[in-house]
């Protein structure tokens, strides 16, 4: 039998395409294990035992607002901008519309939050702060919203990487981290006179401050969770393959910033940089070395004082104790120094 020409021979079939969301985490993992790693190892640190009110997860929780409004707010943009129609893509924009589940914003339940958290008292109020101070102390932050609010405007399609990590990370780690802000009580929660027992209704009242976590579902967000996968398995269709890998490449690109943003969130919640203290609160004469001492600090559940995370992760290593007494120790030696 003559042999089949190549131009008889019929082409290989197309390779079964990797569903996106599988894309994305292949891409993401080594980064989303970094970060939860860092994440995990933080928020005990903001809660008690080690210390005495919510201000450290008020300082972090504020700049993660920060990302959510970026991204929830130009979805809305695209959604409902009056512009002319060649401003958006049609498909993608139809694709976004499908994808977006309002019952999984999040930007207005943590605003929420922390105004409830801050605004009862008055010494916390100046935990919120503006741009030009999160310019200043938080450079990685701030360049991240940058890329956030000049990329995804001119390439919307690239939202899909966003609804896939900020949102899967609450339906995948929300319940965990839940859970152990609830364990730190009521008391802790801004109620120093409840119960902390599950029928008192003061009791009950702080977790309308822990808003960001819940889901308004009948299954406490798993219903939530199956409806945005069988809806993101529906939309990648609409896209070609070069526009879902710039989708993979920019999810890849969010999570090594967003790890960088976790490290330098770290710092700025207290690893020795000044960060929410007022600049005006010291003099010319003051030594620079000397500058961190000053700003407001986190009080520790004793009555003591703490200055850094640093403290904090060294009562992890060393005997029950001694941490306090070096810290008396060292606020001893500054005070006579005349520092403070």
């Amino acid at each position: 039998m003559p042999s089949e020409s190549p131009s008889d021979a019929k082409p290989p079939p197309p390779p079964l395409s990797t569903p996106l969301a599988q894309r994305i985490n292949s891409a993401t993992r080594r980064a989303h294990i970094e970060s939860n790693a860092l994440i995990l190892s933080l928020l005990p640190l903001a809660l008690k035992p080690h210390v005495a009110d919510p201000c450290l997860y008020v300082r972090g929780m504020r700049c993660i607002y920060e990302i959510y409004f970026a991204f929830e707010h130009i979805t809305r943009t695209v959604l409902h901008d009056p512009s002319p129609p060649q401003q958006y893509d049609c498909r993608t924009v139809a694709a976004v519309r499908r994808l977006h589940i309002p019952a999984l914003e999040r930007r207005w339940r943590l605003a929420r939050d922390i105004d409830q958290l801050t605004n009862p008292r008055g010494e916390e109020k100046g935990l919120i702060v503006t741009r030009a101070q999160l310019s200043q102390r938080q450079p990685r932050l701030v360049g991240f919203l940058s890329h956030v609010y000049s990329r995804l405007p001119r390439r919307p399609h690239l939202l899909l990487a966003y609804h896939f990590l900020f949102y899967h990370a609450l339906f995948n780690g929300g319940r965990h981290i839940r859970a152990q802000l609830k364990a730190a009580g009521c008391r802790f929660w801004h109620h120093p006179d409840a119960k902390e027992h599950a029928g008192s209704s003061r009791c009950d009242e702080f977790e309308n401050k822990l808003s960001f976590w819940h889901f308004d579902s009948e299954e406490d967000g798993e219903d939530l969770k199956a409806e945005f996968r069988r809806r993101y398995e529906e939309v990648e269709a609409a896209f070609t393959e070069e526009e879902k890998e710039e989708i993979v490449e920019e999810a890849r690109y969010v999570m090594a910033e967003l790890l960088g943003v976790v490290q330098e969130m770290g710092e700025v919640i207290g690893l020795g940089k000044a960060t929410f203290g007022s600049s005006n609160s010291t003099s010319d004469s003051t030594p620079p070395h000397a500058t961190w001492l000053m700003r407001p600090r986190p009080r520790m559940a004793n009555g003591l004082e703490v200055s850094s995370l640093r403290w904090l992760l060294l009562k992890h290593v060393f005997p029950m104790g001694t941490v306090e007494l070096a810290l008396a120790m060292w606020d001893t030696a500054v005070c006579a120094l005349g520092v403070r």
